[in-house]
């Protein structure tokens, strides 16, 4: 199987080919310009280096939040227009899934943070049991304080291991309140589209994947202009 995957829910966007398991090419770029811009030839050039085209491709997988707003609207627009008029299904990730599968089968606490501004990260936790990864809460918008006390109260045994753009908001907080930290290398904090492929493939077995028109962002949060619009 051949999976193509993507990922511009944050300041860096990624796209990786996967066949049957095995990175053939991954590339990233800094989403400072438009995500479009930037992410287009990303494609076309993880492609090249795998000798690979869109038609030999078997699955689409893409990041679809949280995230950036603008960036989840180009990453699941790029998927829709790449699979229209083809016989390929797409794999709708969770950005927080793909971010705790850099982790597998690390021993912790999985906890993904996003950088969400207005005082809060994008989260969710996750931990390695019986060989799969295993999901512990939803994606949510939180606190970084309000993280500190759930990880304090109800997973103080535990080694907490921090991964995605959102560390440099979380670890200071988390460490000033007695949250145990973990070792994670840098390389493995950052956004992968790998390991976006790899939960996509997962999500196709299990029967998840659905045609790429029914493709949608996850937002938990309404974008900040159309906050600002709506009141006025």
């Amino acid at each position: 199987m051949t999976t193509l995957a993507i990922d511009t829910t944050a300041k860096e966007v990624s796209a990786a080919v996967l066949r049957d398991g095995a990175v053939l090419s991954e590339a990233r770029a800094s989403a400072a310009r438009s995500g479009s811009e930037v992410l287009m030839p990303l494609v076309e050039a993880i492609l090249s280096a795998a000798r690979a085209d869109i038609s030999s491709l078997d699955l689409l997988a893409v990041a679809v939040g949280p995230g950036s707003f603008t960036g989840v609207r180009v990453g699941v627009a790029l998927a829709k227009g790449l699979g229209f008029g083809r016989d390929l299904l797409a794999a709708p990730v969770s950005t927080t899934e793909a971010l705790a599968e850099n982790l597998f089968p690390m021993k912790g606490l999985y906890c993904p943070v996003m950088d969400a501004r207005r005082g809060e990260v994008y989260n969710a936790l996750f931990r390695a049991e019986g060989g799969r990864l295993c999901r512990l809460t939803p994606d949510r918008a939180i606190s970084p304080e309000a993280l500190a006390k759930e990880l304090s109260e109800q997973y103080s045994q535990e080694t907490v291991l921090l991964v995605g753009d959102g560390v440099y908001v979380a670890e200071p907080i988390l460490a000033e309140k007695g949250v145990s930290l973990g070792d994670v290398p840098p390389s493995l904090k950052r956004h992968s589209a790998a390991s976006v492929a790899r939960v996509g493939e997962r999500m196709r077995d299990a029967g998840l994947a659905v045609s790429p028109d029914l493709l949608s962002p996850t937002y938990l949060r309404e974008a900040q202009a159309d906050e600002a619009k709506r009141n006025g």
